[in-house]
């Protein structure tokens, strides 16, 4: 299994401890160095890369689940980004899974006033409605399995919010699951 944008490792290390064998990818060394203790802390093994995500260092075809879980908005090419973990995952078998910011989402008008005001802590990232990604995926032939959605708010936030998560074209996030047919 790969998480590719690792970040904190929370959720490939919870994986590993499950009893997955986990990889883990991340630009940032700060991440790495996370990860790493994260593993070490929870007795797990995590193989950790440096690679840039457009071309990782491993064969085509080898992971049964490959995902990314707020990382693609970062990328100008997204058709790349999808195709190398489109190569990495399995035939048939494998489950490729994306999650990006969504569309039609107050926060996504908020996120943008920080970009404008040049306070947005990554600098820049785009979002996805469910449509678009459903298309993205699509194009690299890609089979769809389920699309769904989801947010996380802070405690102020919440209560006006949360109530926007119920539909993937209002909700904070949007996600997709799917397969390589081939």
């Amino acid at each position: 299994m790969l998480e590719i944008g690792a970040g904190s490792g929370r959720d490939i290390v919870e994986l590993a401890a499950a009893g997955a064998v986990a990889y883990a990818n991340d630009l940032s060394a700060f991440a790495r160095a996370k990860i790493a203790a994260l593993a070490e802390r929870r007795n797990v093994k995590v193989a950790v890369d440096s690679s840039d995500l457009r071309s990782l260092p491993y064969p085509d075809d080898f992971f049964d689940v490959v995902y990314s879980q707020g990382v693609v908005e970062h990328f100008k090419d997204v058709d790349v980004v999808i195709a190398e973990q489109r190569r990495l995952c399995r035939p048939k078998t494998g489950v490729l899974l994306i999650d990006v910011p969504q569309t039609f989402n107050p926060y996504t008008v908020y996120k943008h006033l920080r970009m404008w005001m040049h306070t947005w802590p990554p600098g820049w990232e785009s979002q996805f409605s469910p449509a678009r990604l459903r298309s993205l995926v699509r194009k690299q032939k890609l089979d769809v399995i389920k699309m769904y959605s989801w947010g996380e708010h802070g405690e102020k936030m919440k209560p006006l919010l949360q109530p926007l998560d119920r539909w993937a074209w209002t909700a904070t996030c949007v996600g997709v699951i799917c397969k390589r047919p081939d």
